[in-house]
C-alpha cells in the first residue's frame, strides 16, 4: 500500500511519532490541552491512512477480477476498519478520547487503530493457520507476485526467494516460474532440491550458480 501510495509511509512514522508524543504526555503531565490537541492530529491522519489504504485494495481487488488469477487462489479479507470507514473512524476517536482517562499504560484497542487496520489473505475461507505448510506459502507467494504485477505493471521487478520449494510437487514448482517468466520477474531461487526444469517451461531461461 505504501508503494501504490508513498505519502501512507510519511503518515504511518507520522502517526508512530504522535503515539509516542502522546504516551509521554499521559505518563507526565496528563495536559489536556496537548492531549486534544494529539489527538485531533491523529484524528486527522488516522482518516487519510484508512482512506490510502482503501483506495490501495479497491484499485488491487478490480486488477486481481481482470487478472483471472490461475495461479493459486486466494481471497482478501478487508478488517472492519477498511470495511467500514465512518463506524470505524467513531469509535476510534472515542478511543482516544477515552485513553486519557485511563491507566497511563492503557494501549490504544488493535481494532480500532488506523496503523494496524489491514486485511487478511485466505484460500478457499481458510485462513494461513488452517492450510499445510505448502498451500500457506503458496498462498503468500500467490498475493505477493500479484502485488508486484498490480505495483509494477511497466517494469522488470526482481524477486529473490530462498527455499520456498520444500513441500511443493513438481507441478506447483513449474507454475511459480512459469509465472515469474510469463511476467518478466527476474528470480533468483535459492534451493538445496535437486529438479530438472529445463526444457520443461516455455520461454525459459535457468541460469544455475553452485
Amino acid at each position: 500500500a505504501c508503494y501504490f501510495e508513498p505519502s501512507l509511509f510519511q503518515l504511518l512514522n507520522k502517526f508512530t511519532k504522535l503515539r509516542r508524543e502522546k504516551k509521554k504526555v499521559l505518563q507526565t503531565t496528563q495536559e489536556k490541552s496537548w492531549l486534544e490537541s494529539l489527538d485531533k492530529q491523529l484524528i486527522e491522519i488516522g482518516e487519510k491512512i484508512i482512506s490510502n489504504k482503501r483506495n490501495f485494495l479497491n484499485e488491487f481487488q478490480d486488477f486481481l477480477k481482470k487478472e483471472n488469477n490461475q495461479f493459486f487462489h486466494f481471497e482478501i479479507q478487508p478488517s472492519f476498519g477498511l470495511e467500514h470507514q465512518e463506524d470505524f473512524l467513531t469509535k476510534f476517536k472515542q478511543d482516544l478520547s477515552d485513553e486519557n482517562q485511563w491507566p497511563k499504560d492503557h494501549k490504544l484497542q488493535s481494532e480500532h487503530d488506523p496503523q494496524k487496520s489491514i486485511f487478511e489473505i485466505t484460500h478457499q475461507e481458510k485462513k494461513l493457520s488452517q492450510l499445510s505448510s505448502a498451500q500457506s506459502k503458496l498462498l503468500i507467494l500467490s498475493f505477493l507476485l500479484h502485488c508486484a504485477k498490480f505495483l509494477n505493471q511497466q517494469k522488470i521487478t526482481i524477486f529473490l526467494i530462498d527455499e520456498i520449494f520444500d513441500n511443493f510437487d513438481i507441478i506447483n514448482i513449474e507454475k511459480v516460474i512459469q509465472y515469474c517468466a510469463e511476467n518478466k520477474f527476474q528470480t533468483f531461487f535459492s534451493t538445496t532440491d535437486n529438479f530438472a526444469l529445463q526444457g520443461v517451461i516455455n520461454n525459459l531461461e535457468i541460469k544455475e550458480i553452485t
